[in-house]
């Protein structure tokens, strides 16, 4: 099992009458995105050649119901991206601060979903503009494709994704999806 990244910036927030921090943001988007060898299992890279990089496209039609429905009630996390199962909970860096809420919406070639903050410090972190950006931690099967999306070239196309998390980031690590604020629990 494998997991894709895509970064994307949190969008604006909002207190509920419960102290929780609400937050309307762009969750996946189509396009085409470029992944690190690091990022693959050793058979996925020998089926490439042994490439340093393979850019995927991830094509609007994959945005289905299914995955729509996918993201319902996932974690909101922070520390780590790592895959969230109940079983390894106790092992995980990552802590859950929230969750998703609701079903998410296709829009503008993306999907756009709401958040539900309940930790106090990540609430600070957004606040305070710490944490502005999130990245979808999901699963997809890799079919070898070449093409070309937008003017952008992929050898790649993720197909049936199955989202695990989000992970709240802040902007300095955007560019590396791995790296999370770090908070003192």
């Amino acid at each position: 099992m494998r997991f894709r990244t895509n970064n994307i910036q949190l969008g604006d927030w909002r207190i509920d009458p419960d102290g929780n921090l609400r937050v309307t943001a762009r969750a996946l988007k189509a396009g085409v995105f470029n992944y690190k060898a690091d990022e693959y299992p050793a058979e996925v890279l020998s089926e490439f050649g042994g490439a340093e990089e393979i850019d995927e496209f991830i094509p609007p039609e994959e945005f289905t119901d299914e995955f729509l429905r996918s993201f319902e009630g996932k974690p909101i996390i922070v520390n780590a991206h790592e895959w969230q199962t109940p079983d390894k909970a106790e092992q995980c860096q990552s802590v859950e601060v929230g969750s998703v809420a609701g079903t998410p919406r296709r829009e503008n070639g993306a999907i756009v979903s709401d958040y539900i903050i309940r930790d106090a410090r990540a609430i600070e972190a957004i606040k305070g503009k710490k944490l502005i950006e999130n990245s979808a931690g999901y699963d997809s099967d890799l079919e070898k494709a070449d093409g070309e999306y937008n003017g952008k070239r992929y050898q790649a196309i993720q197909r049936n994704l199955r989202l695990n998390h989000i992970l709240l980031i802040e902007e300095a690590a955007a560019e590396k999806a791995s790296a999370a604020l770090m908070f003192e629990y």
